[in-house]
């Protein structure tokens, strides 16, 4: 129950970060946030993830 209600929450913080980057053109800040979490982002939607790519290429596929 507590991967469960860490994935999601991790899920939570990738989508925003995504909305960051996807509405106010802010990749260094989303991807230095997304760094300082620890956040594994293979966790994450995929679609989300593509907008922090933008900065950050090298960022592995999550979950389509």
């Amino acid at each position: 129950m507590i991967i469960k209600k860490h994935d999601d929450f991790a899920s939570g913080v990738i989508y925003a970060l995504a909305r960051l980057v996807e509405m106010y053109d802010q990749p260094t800040m989303a991807n230095s946030i997304l760094k300082e979490s620890g956040i594994d982002v293979r966790r994450a939607n995929e679609y989300d993830i593509k907008f922090l790519r933008k900065e950050n290429p090298k960022l592995p596929r999550g979950k389509d």
